[in-house]
């Protein structure tokens, strides 16, 4: 069974990170191995480094991880999943024509890719460096939107109604907290930890 590749994007001190833990906290199954690759120099997920919780957790930029070194990765540590934690100032094309390639994509298949965004920052950064921003927000199945105190609620619904310019075949999901993340993925119907995740799991295991 192919390894499930899900890749979070998003600026520096977006929130990525916390995302990925609150994620892993309420979609990863008990026997599930999960590799994640951090990929820029923010936060890191050194509280989950935990061979007991199933989680692997390596950091390479973007030159750094070649095809050969991805891998020896996954024929090394046979995950279930890898979560790639992407910056949002690099080309994600360059991360797809790595996972793409023929071995790979032969090992691999791409679940999912969630963009975090601060509503606080999203004027600023679709006004003056939109060739970063609107890349991201097409490829995104999920945009989460995130830091948003202070700000009127009508701005809120025009920052959605513009990313459902860009594209509107994605979830949007406006959270306060991570705590509500659970909460906010069962309402998108979104949550994967089902009957047939653990079908997955156990496919792959025997």
């Amino acid at each position: 069974m192919r390894t499930e590749i899900e890749i979070v994007t998003g600026f520096l001190g977006a929130g990525k990170t916390g995302f990925i833990v609150e994620f892993l906290k309420i979609s990863k199954l008990p026997k599930e191995k999960v590799l994640v690759i951090q990929m820029e120099q923010g936060e890191k997920l050194l509280n989950f480094r935990n061979k007991s919780f199933g989680l692997i957790v390596k950091s390479y930029n973007i030159e750094e991880l070649t095809e050969s070194k991805l891998n020896f990765l996954i024929t090394l540590h046979k995950p279930h999943r890898i979560i790639f934690e992407f910056n949002g100032t690099a080309n994600l094309e360059v991360l797809f024509k790595l996972i793409n390639s023929k071995e790979l994509k032969a090992k691999t298949f791409v679940g999912g890719i969630y963009n975090v965004i601060e509503a606080s920052t999203f004027d600023i950064f679709i006004r003056n460096i939109p060739h970063l921003l609107i890349p991201f927000i097409i490829k995104s199945n999920l945009i989460l939107l995130t830091n948003f105190k202070g700000i009127k609620e009508e701005d809120i619904e025009r920052i959605q109604l513009k990313i459902k310019e860009i594209n509107n075949r994605a979830f949007i999901l406006v959270l306060e907290d991570y705590c509500n993340l659970e909460t906010g993925m069962k309402k998108l119907n979104i949550l994967d930890k089902g009957i047939l995740k653990n079908l997955k799991v156990m496919i792959s295991e025997g």
